[in-house]
């Protein structure tokens, strides 16, 4: 089973990370028709950011009581890409290290894609079909889950050199797994749903997830996740974390873990 989840983690991962990433101040489309004191920031046809970044994390993580100090080598890619009416919103994150409970290591891949209706210059309300895949080991703590097909919807608002994106999302889970040092938990045929946010300013970056799982006969678990980061030039400096709140059936068995961290990393954030 950690196998095949594995699998599709790195299947959705290429995926992501084969999504056209923006050359910095090249324009594109109707915009590079334009003459060059007509060109604006973002073009009609094509507008985002993207992100791509590699470093070094520290953590300390959590788990049912047992506390551990850690550090990994990760990666980590992102981006919210419009093309006219269409909306693609990608992730990628592949995380490898230890910490005193022993080997760490995560790995995510998210890809949703849809329609967009703009209502105003500035703003549009999104509908994307995609999927995920998650698979993480951190102290005693093991969590695993496969999401297809996953539904947003939500709202974007698009700046010169600002972008935020909102919204709700829900999903059937036909693979996953809870696992800790108190117990363990199977979230095959689970629903899952929640809400996500991500701004991106200028310089400065904020992705959050909340999700929540349920099903008969099946674990409950509240995940909430959050990344945040400032780049300068090509230098980054980002601030992690994760809260997971479980119990398996009946509530016989609580699972609780999570991490924060903090990190820095070389990367690019790069605006269409």
């Amino acid at each position: 089973m950690r196998l095949r989840i594995g699998a599709l983690v790195f299947l959705l991962s290429t995926v992501a990370r084969s999504a056209p990433a923006p050359a910095a101040g090249a324009p594109r489309g109707e915009e590079a028709r334009k003459p060059e004191g007509q060109r604006g920031r973002n073009a009609p046809d094509l507008s985002g950011a993207g992100i791509r970044t590699l470093g070094v994390l520290g953590v300390v993580a959590w788990n049912e009581g047992s506390t551990s100090v850690g550090a990994s080598l990760y990666e980590r890619g992102l981006g919210l890409l419009n093309h006219e009416w269409i909306s693609t919103r990608y992730l990628d994150f592949l995380e490898l290290g230890g910490d005193s409970g022993g080997l760490r290591y995560r790995a995510d891949a998210q890809l949703a894609i849809g329609p967009r209706w703009l209502w105003s210059t500035h703003h549009a309300l999104l509908a994307r079909l995609g999927a995920r895949a998650h698979v993480a080991r951190s102290v005693a703590l093991y969590t695993s889950d496969v999401r297809l097909p996953e539904l947003q919807l939500g709202h974007q608002s698009s700046f010169r050199r600002g972008q935020i994106d909102v919204g709700a999302h829900g999903s059937l889970v036909p693979w996953g797994r809870l696992e800790s040092s108190a117990g363990r938990g199977v979230l095959d045929g689970a629903r899952a749903f929640g809400a996500y946010g991500a701004v991106a300013w200028e310089s400065f970056r904020l992705d959050a997830d909340w999700s929540r799982f349920r099903g008969q006969g099946k674990p409950h678990a509240d995940d909430l996740r959050g990344h945040l980061c400032w780049l300068w030039s090509r230098v980054m400096a980002c601030a992690d974390g994760r809260v997971l709140h479980g119990a398996t059936p009946g509530d016989r068995t609580r699972i609780r873990g999570g991490f924060v961290g903090v990190s820095a990393l070389v990367g690019q954030l790069e605006w269409l």
